[in-house]
């Protein structure tokens, strides 16, 4: 098999070539190797190459949806037992930090038969929608080397749009899904709370609002994915109620006729590019024509507030997770960025009592969008206010 005829296929369609032996597991590694040769050294969209694991997994008999696809995790998380993991900071890689365990999401995505030979860039712990750490340097946009390819999944994206793999690993609590996905014209869902596992060390990430899944080509390899992963394990929090169809089987159905509201309008009143608006009206546009019902609506929430509440939540999250780091590995402010540092500064002046409010206003603005919902089945607004920016 050429490259040429590698890229054309999704993660589903290169393991159906396995099943049917038009071609070996380690045939495709070795096109993803040789691809990622050829193109990681301007994108740095791989910072840890895992080669020897991935070649001897080839070896091995392989089975599940994604048997013998070449696949890569994001640096963040997503641990795997004996491979070192930086989480894009300076503390962690200056000591070679290396996990004694596999992320449950790890074992998951391995039971579906993926080859992972490598760690994907991220910007230090994921705070920032950008990937340009300083531990690793800045990743790069495969459609145009001078833009940004977005965070914090910004490695997986670039990977996935630069024809290095079909589907990668990625995580999401603020947008590092679907922002990367926006500015690489990938797919890229964020699963709703207890979805995916955080397993073994965590329960959930920031109450919830934090997930793991995947960036891919194809809207059916991230649902087959989901149905690969789903579910819950010793650690979750909670246990929430199992789909009653698979993922996969529901995206091939005709949808219903749905009634969508949609805005072009920022929550806190940054301006829309025109290139947002126009993609948002056009789409618009053509649910209407298939026969939906498209209004232009948005749910009654102060974005304002909402911006503050999520920022003080992520700031004070952020400011517990470095002192445990700091605590683990004798880091001092010296081993961290500057803006790592300046947000658990604000993060470390949150009293309980400002916590537990902020909080709570999550509950209200979740009622907020339960009520919305109850008069729409979808809502569309641009994944960001602007374009991928230039470095």
């Amino acid at each position: 098999m050429k490259f040429s005829e590698y890229v054309q296929y999704d993660g589903l369609g290169l393991a159906q070539l396995v099943k049917n032996k038009e071609i070996q597991a380690v045939e495709l590694l070795e096109l993803a190797l040789e691809r990622s040769a050829q193109v990681n050294p301007k994108l740095n969209a791989i910072i840890i190459p895992m080669h020897e694991q991935a070649k001897q997994r080839t070896k091995q008999n392989l089975s599940g949806p994604f048997a013998g696809v070449p696949f890569l995790v994001k640096d963040l998380f997503q641990e795997y037992q004996g491979v070192p993991t930086s989480y894009g900071s300076h503390s962690l890689k200056r000591i070679n930090y290396t996990p004694d365990f596999n992320a449950e999401i790890v074992n998951r995505w391995e039971k579906a038969g993926i080859i992972s030979f490598g760690r994907t860039n991220t910007p230090e712990f994921g705070i920032k929608g950008i990937t340009e750490p300083d531990a690793w340097g800045a990743c790069h946009n495969p459609w145009n080397l001078k833009h940004n390819s977005g965070g914090s999944s910004g490695g997986s994206a670039s990977a996935v749009a630069g024809g290095i793999v079909p589907i990668a690993g990625a995580g999401d609590g603020g947008g590092s899904i679907r922002i990367p996905a926006s500015y690489c014209g990938l797919f890229g869902l964020r699963p709703s709370r207890g979805r995916t596992p955080w397993g073994p060390q965590y329960s959930e990430a920031m109450h919830g609002a934090a997930m793991q899944h995947v960036l891919c080509k194809t809207v059916r390899d991230s649902a087959a994915m989901l149905d690969a992963v789903q579910g819950p394990e010793q650690s979750s929090l909670f246990t929430i109620q199992a789909p009653d169809k698979k993922y996969l089987d529901v995206i091939q159905q005709s949808p219903k006729k749905l009634k969508i509201a949609f805005n072009t309008q920022s929550p806190i009143g940054t301006k829309v590019s025109k290139d947002a608006i126009q993609a948002i009206q056009q789409t618009a546009k053509l649910l209407e024509s298939l026969g939906h019902i498209v209004v232009e609506d948005h749910p009654k929430i102060d974005g304002l507030a909402l911006a503050k509440d999520f920022i003080t939540t992520w700031f004070s999250q952020f400011s517990y997770m470095q002192a445990q780091i700091k605590q683990m590995t004798g880091s001092t402010d010296q081993d961290f960025e500057l803006d790592s540092i300046a947000l658990a500064a604000f993060g470390a002046k949150t009293t309980a009592t400002e916590y537990i409010h902020n909080l709570n206003n999550w509950g209200l603005y979740s009622t907020q969008m339960n009520i919305f919902f109850e008069k729409y089945d979808l809502y569309l607004t641009p994944t960001t206010a602007s374009c991928t920016k230039k470095w």
